[in-house]
């Protein structure tokens, strides 16, 4: 019995050795201040989904073989990325994107009148370097604006052929694929609102809108615009 008292006194002690450090930090700054300094250089790691919505991305007018360009299927992407809380305001991060990106194609004034429609889809790869910067830090909500350099490129593409007998086909991306850009490189500005949840985990709500230094398709007069909206969630680590 005392032998069982003695390995119960000893449990406790181990339990409550890591509180009395606690404690003992607790009395440099208040709890409050401590809950709120946590919070200020917690860094994160985050995957994020969001929708897409381009900007002169599609001709108005037909190219030299007749085809006609219009906007495709919603568009989507991925994202994840690790930002580093290097002070109480400025967190460099990069991240990277997973795209979808989908137009049409109409064949009506082509010279290849088997085809009626082709609905094309591109799969992108980006690469962004981001630099989180803290404008409001109340209790559990957090806001950033976030610029970026973006880089965009090609991994895969694919070409869904309608034909006018009313048969389709799966096809390699071979079209039109000299319209459209296999680079794309240009800045962007973000709005990240956070709200942590728990102390290590906190959901996010993104806006976002990219500038491209170039055309989504050779014929165009305008670059390349893009709207984005994603939802995500962060760890955060300290």
């Amino acid at each position: 019995m005392m032998a069982m008292r003695k390995i119960t006194i000893y449990l406790l002690l181990l339990i409550l050795i890591p509180f009395s450090v606690n404690a003992q930090k607790a009395q440099v700054n208040t709890p409050a201040t401590d809950i709120k300094k946590s919070i200020d250089y917690a860094s994160a790691f985050g995957i994020s989904y969001g929708i897409d919505d381009n900007i002169n991305a599609y001709k108005l007018s037909s190219n030299s073989e007749g085809n006609n360009f219009y906007k495709g299927d919603t568009h989507y992407n991925i994202g994840l990325s690790f930002g580093w809380m290097i002070s109480k305001r400025f967190r460099p991060r990069i991240e990277f994107k997973y795209t979808k990106l989908s137009y049409h194609v109409g064949w009506a004034d082509s010279n290849i009148p088997s085809i009626y429609e082709s609905i094309v889809n591109m799969y992108n790869l980006g690469i962004n370097l981001r630099a989180d910067y803290v404008l409001l830090n109340v209790k559990k909500f957090q806001m950033f604006v976030s610029p970026a350099v973006k880089w965009e490129f090609g991994v895969n593409a694919e070409e869904h052929n309608l034909m006018n007998d009313g048969t389709d086909n799966w096809g390699s991306y071979n079209g039109v694929i000299e319209e459209n850009p296999r680079n794309l490189v240009g800045g962007s500005v973000a709005a990240i609102f956070k709200y942590n949840i728990v102390k290590k985990i906190g959901i996010t709500l993104t806006p976002e809108y990219t500038y491209f230094l170039r055309n989504f398709v050779l014929a165009n007069d305008n670059s390349y615009n893009r709207l984005s909206i994603n939802i995500g969630v962060e760890y955060n680590f300290f």
